[in-house]
């Protein structure tokens, strides 16, 4: 009743007089703003190890994914204030799409602004396809949109390329023959199809068993539960044939494997992730999810970024070859997908440079870095001729490190074409005539630590 008045609890001075004295009676409880820009700048005043107590909400674009799908947001216009969400992984996180995120608390984190104990609210993906937040089962997209180029009905003892369009990547890659980074449970692919290897289904009672050649050895793509979890799956490659067997799904065109329990899973790639693996198949409508499919031995006749120069427009990913003059600029905070120390080597997403590091790391990409410790260095490898190199970086802990540019045509010939020293962040810029396809940074005095560098093209 609204003329009914129990008890309740007070501190030991009372509640500070008549509620209607004084003003506004939120003074004294939970100060946290409520306008975005506020919230932004209270956030980024928190000193290391600080937080901010919500709940807070907030709706920004991924503008970055690490290597466990967890986003960063950059929320309207504040693109100097970026929050990361810390475990908010979902497989329909793409850079693009928009979000709204629930927090507890923002806390600084070494220097990372962080939205802790997160709830996804809503998602919009690229596009306008929209949904509402909760388990990234749900929401998905019930029919299928097939890619181009795959093969409806596949035979068994007829050879083919397993692939799939990899809508981060926007280009359809092959299964290679490889395991990706030595790990037993990821397959590698590669874009280009001269690389695949031919795949074969291998006919038995229930449906197939998937192979390829190894040299003379038949080597087979099997699938089981995951031990310790039965919701998951895992894969590997052996070269004894397995009991276990796949089935050809019709809507999807795509291979499930299905364990005695029921559980259903099927191969592919999803998000970021660069490997093909085993996923549930409660994941198979999610948009950002790229199962396997089998395409003839040829591919699907080219990838979908030819055909044009994809700088045009503004985006700054070159499709084949970049127009003579033009710049590309590699954001390594989307590139490093993990931690990777001693030797690094990897081939951005466009295929355009290749990295190779000894004795350094790659960060993920919560820090996004290249780091070539101190008296070491790293070497760029590019599909086509480079001009002019720009770096945006640190001296670890802002202190001096000297850089050392050279570049050479053949790998072994460097020509030293400039130098800098570098303590707090900054870009420094070394041009050089005549285009090269090989450059190397080494770093002196302290370890150099690269955000993003930009390449101007040749020839």
């Amino acid at each position: 009743s609204e003329t009914s008045y129990p008890v309740h609890f007070y501190t030991s001075t009372g509640n500070g007089g008549n509620d209607n004295e004084g003003g506004n009676d939120s003074e004294g409880g939970n100060n946290t703003p409520t306008d975005d820009k506020a919230i932004l700048d209270a956030a980024y005043a928190l000193g290391s190890g600080e937080s901010m107590t919500g709940p807070i909400t907030l709706t920004g674009v991924i503008t970055a994914l690490d290597s466990y799908n967890n986003p960063t947001i950059v929320i309207g216009d504040y693109t100097d204030q970026p929050i990361y969400c810390y475990k908010l992984k979902d497989s329909r996180f793409v850079l693009g799409a928009t979000i709204t995120v629930t927090a507890q608390s923002i806390k600084n984190y070494n220097g990372t602004i962080e939205m802790m104990d997160c709830t996804l609210d809503n998602i919009t993906l690229p596009g306008g396809s929209g949904s509402e937040g909760g388990n990234d089962d749900e929401g998905g997209n019930t029919t299928p949109t097939l890619p181009e180029g795959i093969v409806d009905a596949p035979v068994a003892g007829t050879a083919y390329k397993l692939g799939l369009y990899h809508g981060n990547e926007s280009a359809t890659v092959y299964f290679n023959g490889q395991n990706w980074n030595n790990y037993a449970w990821y397959l590698a692919y590669s874009q280009d199809v001269a690389e695949a290897v031919d795949v074969y289904l291998e006919a038995v009672d229930g449906g197939y068993r998937l192979y390829f050649m190894n040299g003379d050895e038949k080597t087979y793509i099997r699938t089981t539960p995951r031990d310790g979890d039965a919701t998951k799956g895992t894969l590997e490659l052996t070269t004894t044939a397995p009991a276990e067997f796949y089935t050809f799904n019709e809507e999807y065109k795509t291979l499930v494997y299905t364990a005695e329990d029921g559980t259903q899973f099927y191969l592919g790639s999803s998000g970021t992730y660069k490997s093909i693996s085993v996923s549930n198949v409660t994941y198979l409508s999610s948009e950002t999810s790229y199962p396997v499919h089998f395409y003839t031995s040829t591919g699907n006749g080219g990838n979908d970024n030819e055909g044009g120069n994809d700088n045009e427009g503004g985006n700054n990913t070159p499709g084949g070859d970049v127009a003579v003059g033009e710049s590309v600029t590699y954001d390594f905070k989307s590139l490093c997908t993990s931690t990777i120390t001693d030797t690094v080597d990897f081939t951005t997403a466009d295929g355009v440079v290749t990295f190779k590091l000894v004795n350094g790391s790659m960060a993920t990409n919560k820090s996004g870095q290249i780091r070539v410790y101190q008296d070491h260095e790293g070497v760029f490898t590019t599909t086509q001729k480079v001009n002019s190199v720009t770096l945006k970086a640190n001296g670890k802990d802002g202190k001096d490190a000297t850089v050392t540019i050279s570049v050479s045509n053949d790998g072994t010939n460097y020509v030293e074409v400039g130098s800098f020293t570098v303590g707090s962040s900054a870009e420094n810029t070394v041009s050089f005539g005549g285009g090269y396809t090989y450059v190397k940074i080494a770093s002196s005095g302290k370890q150099l630590q690269i955000a993003a560098m930009t390449l101007v093209f040749g020839e």
